[in-house]
């Protein structure tokens, strides 16, 4: 088993490494604005946010706790915040955040969270350009492990969207 942990290890670390390359490409060739509201990893996707994209965007991240937080911080209708968190949720509030704060990708990371049985199901909504999508992710296994399982999920998908919608700059 030691030889094949090693493997995935590595794989990982490769995999993250061809990550924040590619995501720094296409944030070096677009400049764009960008919002992460954190409802589930209490800061993490900021953190690996601010690693991934060092240097290379506009970037906000906030996180909300609650229905209280999430309306004070946001200042978001009443009637957006909803518990528990499903698709449309994250959508709508992924293209509210992206039009809150005038920004061209916005994304909305909620979750459940399943103690006993170390599971956890995580909805992720991104406003891209216009284009508002989600997915929904089951992670399972050690804290340490779910939680790199978010954090591949939500910047591995932002990755293929750049490859979905291409974004055309026009020359000037």
């Amino acid at each position: 088993m030691n030889p094949f942990q090693t493997e995935l290890d590595v794989a990982t670390l490769d995999y993250n490494k061809q990550l924040k390359l590619d995501l720094t490409a296409y944030f070096q060739a677009t400049n764009p604005k960008i919002v992460i509201l954190d409802m589930f990893t209490n800061g993490l996707i900021s953190y690996y946010s601010n690693k991934l994209l060092k240097n290379v965007s506009q970037s906000m991240h906030l996180i909300c706790n609650d229905a209280l937080s999430f309306n004070t911080l946001l200042n978001a209708p009443s009637n957006l915040y909803d518990s528990p968190p499903h698709k449309p949720f994250v959508e709508t509030t992924a293209s509210f955040i992206t039009k809150r704060y005038q920004t061209h990708i916005g994304i909305a990371i909620a979750g459940i969270h399943d103690i006993e049985v170390k599971e956890n199901k995580i909805y992720i909504g991104y406003s891209f350009y216009n284009n508002t999508v989600s997915r929904i992710i089951e992670c399972s296994g050690s804290p340490e492990i779910r939680y790199n399982q978010i954090i591949n999920s939500v910047f591995g998908y932002l990755k293929m969207l750049f490859i979905k919608y291409p974004i055309i700059k026009k020359k000037e």
